[in-house]
């Protein structure tokens, strides 16, 4: 949650003693996946611009890369060219999550759940921090869950106390479409010459002899 959210959020607080938002998941929106027993099925790439439920045009950069106060890693403001993301879960325990310009890896993090720093429940990962700071204290969470289109959805919320006095309970929902490559897309008639390499530093159906 960024400061300036949060002294939106103070303000109207203050002004009801107390604030609670909690929207209803869009029904527009494709239904969520039926719970599972571990989350491989979050692993994908997404495009970095999504949906918000409430309002804007939100990114997963500044969701998933944040510092200890909550607030996005300041060296993505500076990012150009970010257009996707991929969050990948693997078996060992581990959830990596890669912004990436193109194909090439531009700000990569590492997460351990034996370290406790997401969870797997349900077949969705919750990523939480509690912080404390001039604003108050509160738990800060991102959960991640699939709808059955492929899309990564994102509740992004909190729940503490503002000025350490007034309660806060709020969150909202994001939606990120997988990616897909136009080109990639295209699976030309298959003979000897036409196979799937990498060209162009992109892996997709091509003559042979535009391989990398």
């Amino acid at each position: 949650m960024s400061y300036v959210r949060q002294g939106v959020l103070l303000l109207f607080c203050t002004m009801l003693y107390g604030c609670v938002i909690m929207p209803n998941y869009p029904s527009s929106w494709a239904s969520l996946e039926s719970a599972r027993q571990d989350c491989f099925s979050i692993n994908g790439i997404y495009h970095n611009e999504g949906d918000a439920a409430r309002y804007g045009s939100p990114h997963l950069t500044q969701r998933l890369f944040r510092d200890k106060f909550g607030n996005p890693v300041k060296d993505m403001d500076h990012i150009d060219g970010v257009d996707r993301v991929e969050v990948t879960v693997t078996k060992e325990g581990m959830l990596e999550i890669t912004a990436l310009y193109v194909d090439r890896p531009v700000i990569k993090k590492q997460l351990f759940a034996n370290r406790e720093e997401f969870r797997c429940n349900d077949g969705k990962i919750e990523i939480a921090q509690f912080i404390v700071d001039w604003t108050g204290a509160r738990q800060e969470s991102v959960i991640l869950l699939k709808s059955i289109d492929g899309a990564l959805v994102v509740k992004d919320g909190a729940t503490g106390l503002m000025i350490y006095v007034l309660p806060l309970t709020g969150f909202d929902w994001q939606r990120y479409k997988p990616y897909q490559s136009g080109k990639s897309e295209s699976k030309p008639m298959l003979h000897d010459d036409v196979v799937n390499c990498v060209a162009g530093g992109e892996r997709r159906w091509t003559d042979r002899s535009e391989c990398d």
